[in-house]
Parts: structure tokens; sequence; C-alpha cells
């Protein structure tokens, strides 16, 4: 994820059309984080009741899904370029929000000073914060990535690209190995890694028809979700590791690499700080303590269009309040990194 501050360890300035695929593929993990985790996942008797709020949530979630794969198609497009400080930014982004947040809620009384809470703060406990530590697996093993990248012929690294996704949506999909867990692990991530690579160096037959290959995987994963409806067969459709999900993510970033919006410092100003809403609404204490029961709270209370507004609207909010909230963050930091002298 080349994030906030993750940027200054892949290859190249900002560029604007990359900066948007950035927002919208953090807007979009606040939607998906919005619909099924929030709400519940659709029964088929809500379905049979009323199939059109149903095929309106699965296809939210099919829109959303390919979130956090764009977010790592975009580190392997660019690649990282590992350092301590480049990592000492994005440890300090961490523990800003994270004890930041903690503090608010034990000043508050939402919380206990407790060894667990602590954790939480580091990321150590089992449930939480999945996308940083393998991000950070990611981020560790990248080094011999790009040497594999750079040495490797075509022939070479396409044969490993197609073994690796053989392997990858045999065992994957079939959840018979835990390590890849639905494509939340580092392992997922070297795939995606590799594959954004591999696109950018030597390009692909489809590498115009982005858009269209995004909205395709889009109709498919929400056809495949509802048929279980009629089949009472459930297929993994909408997880991070369905090849049609990934393919999506990756049509998602070639129709934005082809899109030409100039330079925009708006654009750039909001990508820099798109990680923060992250941080921010996927904290253990926001998102269980007032995101997810405001989510609740508006999905039983509103219905059809008024629904989707308000929702909606409380997500830009969330957005642009956490965006805000990084720019103190952002300022410490600048201050700090001088003063205790870390280096490249």
């Amino acid at each position: 994820m080349s994030t906030s501050e993750i940027n200054s360890i892949t290859i190249g300035p900002r560029q604007s059309n990359f900066e948007l695929l950035r927002i919208l593929a953090m807007f979009l993990v606040i939607v998906i984080h919005a619909d099924f985790l929030s709400t519940g996942l659709p029964s088929p008797e809500d379905y049979y009741a009323d199939w059109l709020p149903v095929t309106t949530k699965v296809l939210f979630e099919s829109i959303s899904i390919v979130c956090v794969n764009v977010f790592i198609l975009i580190s392997g497009w660019f690649g990282i370029r590992p350092s301590f400080k480049s990592f000492s930014q994005f440890a300090f982004q961490c523990l800003f929000f994270y004890v930041g947040l903690y503090l608010l809620f034990l000043i508050k009384g939402d919380a206990e000073l407790s060894i667990r809470g602590i954790a939480q703060c580091l990321c150590l406990t089992k449930e939480d914060d999945w996308f940083i530590k393998a991000y950070i697996g990611l981020y560790v093993i990248s080094p011999v990535l790009n040497k594999f990248i750079e040495t490797s012929g075509e022939k070479v690294f396409r044969n490993t690209l197609i073994a690796f996704y053989i392997f990858h949506t045999l065992y994957g999909c079939s959840a018979s190995a835990r390590f890849i867990y639905h494509g939340y692990s580092a392992f997922s991530f070297i795939g995606l890694y590799l594959l954004a690579a591999y696109v950018r160096r030597y390009g692909i037959v489809f590498y115009k028809w982005g858009g269209v290959i995004y909205l395709a995987s889009v109709v498919l994963n929400t056809i495949g979700y509802i048929q279980q409806y009629y089949t009472h067969q459930s297929l993994p459709v909408l997880n991070y590791d369905n090849p049609l999900v990934i393919l999506g993510a990756l049509g998602l970033l070639l129709y934005f690499k082809n899109l030409n919006i100039g330079y925009s410092k708006v654009i750039n100003w909001l990508g820099a700080s798109s990680f923060a809403v992250y941080l921010f609404h996927g904290n253990p204490f926001i998102m269980r303590k007032v995101f997810i029961p405001s989510m609740q709270f508006f999905y039983e209370n509103y219905s059809g269009l008024s629904c989707l507004a308000v929702m909606g609207a409380a997500l830009v909010g969330i957005f642009l309040l956490a965006v805000l909230l990084d720019q103190p963050r952002k300022w410490l930091w600048k201050y700090l990194s001088p003063k205790i002298n870390i280096k490249n």
C-alpha cells in the first residue's frame, strides 16, 4: 500500500490518477466495512422477503471487494523501496492514531488501561489489524521480490505468476490453506505485488480494457453470490483471493493508469492521508464502539434511497475527518524526525 507515508518508499513522484485511485480504494474500504461487516450478511429469508435491498447490499459488496487488492497492486506497480526512515514514518502514523484513540477512550471512561489495550495499540492481538501485519510482512520480503522482478526474464516471471495463482486459487478458494485465509495474508499480497510489477514491466493484451474488466467482475461476483439463494450452493466469490476479485482490482488499476487528469493538488493532498482513514475508522475502539453501531442504526432506521444517502454522507464525513486528523500527525513528524535524526 503506497499510503500517505509509504509513498516515500516507492519509485517516482505522486501521480494524481493513482492518488485518485488510492482515494477511491480507501473509500471502498469503509463501504465494505459499512456493508456486510456492520449490517450483517443477508439471509435467504431476507432475499425472499424483499430481493431488492439484498441485491443492493450484495452489489455494493461486489463493487467494494477490490479495495485491499487495489492498494497492494499500487505498491507493486511503483515498487516498495524499504528503508528505516520510511518504516519509521509508517510506524509513527499507526501509533499516532492507535495510541491517540486509546488515550481518548481511556479519558472518556470507555476503555480500561490493560495489557490487551496496549497490545491493540501495537497490533499484537490476534483478531485485529490483519492488514497492517500482512503489509509489514510484504514490506520485509520486498527486497527479495524486487530482486526477482529486476533480474528474472519475462518467461520465468510469467511462469512463476501462473504457478503462484494456480496454487493460490486451488488452496485459497477451497479454504484448505490457513496461511492464505481468503486473501487476508502476506502470502496473497506477494502475488498481487508481483502481478502489478509484471503488468507494468511487460504489459498485457487487455491493457486498455481495465474498466470493462472491473465492471464484468462486479456483475459476475454479484450473480455468483445471489445464485446461492436459488441453488443453495455457496461460492467463495466475495473474498480477496477470488480470481475474479483480483482481476477486477487489476482492471480498476489499469483504468486509472490510463486516466489522464493531469496534476491536482487537492487529489494529491487527500491521497497523502488516505491511509489515515483506515487507521481511524478501522481502529478497534472506533470500529466496535462507534462505526459498527452507527451503521447498524442507519440501516435499521432508514430505508431505500434515504438509507443510502445517510450512510453515504456519514462515510464521506468519516473520510474527511480522518484526513483532517492526519494533519497534526504530519506536522508532528516533520518536527520530530530531524530532532531524533532518523536517516534513510
